[in-house]
């Protein structure tokens, strides 16, 4: 039988997953759109994306990745709660580049296209 990351976790960890989907969850339900028209196409996605990624992780053991998926929902929730914005953020990309690139897996973060490659060395030692 395989465990969930909460369970590997220990109480604390477990604690900390189960009171982070509740508030996800209650996030979702009283969710209210800058756009009232907005409202339910946003309640649905906020719901249907905790659903998804807390399912997907559901089987992670390593403590370390616990932490880190728990810090990315609760920054992705305080971003809701603060700017009013359910959907996931973009992160800044290098020039030339497009989240469309990134999704696509043909760049990487932390890889910048070179847009010169010099000839000669630029200083003089």
């Amino acid at each position: 039988m395989k465990r969930s990351a909460a369970m590997m976790g220990g109480a604390s960890s477990r604690a900390a997953v189960r009171d982070l989907y509740k508030r996800v969850v209650r996030l979702g339900n009283t969710w209210e759109a800058r756009n009232p028209a907005q409202t339910p196409k946003e309640r649905e996605y906020i719901l249907e994306e905790a659903r998804t990624l807390f399912h997907q992780h559901m089987y992670e053991t390593d403590p370390q990745e616990v932490q880190r998926l728990l810090q990315e929902a609760e920054g992705r929730v305080e971003i809701a709660e603060h700017y009013g914005i359910p959907y996931q953020r973009t992160s800044n990309l290098p020039p030339g580049t497009s989240a469309d690139d990134y999704r696509r897996g043909q760049i990487s973060f932390g890889e910048a296209p070179r847009y010169h490659t010099p000839s000669h060395p630029l200083f003089d030692d």
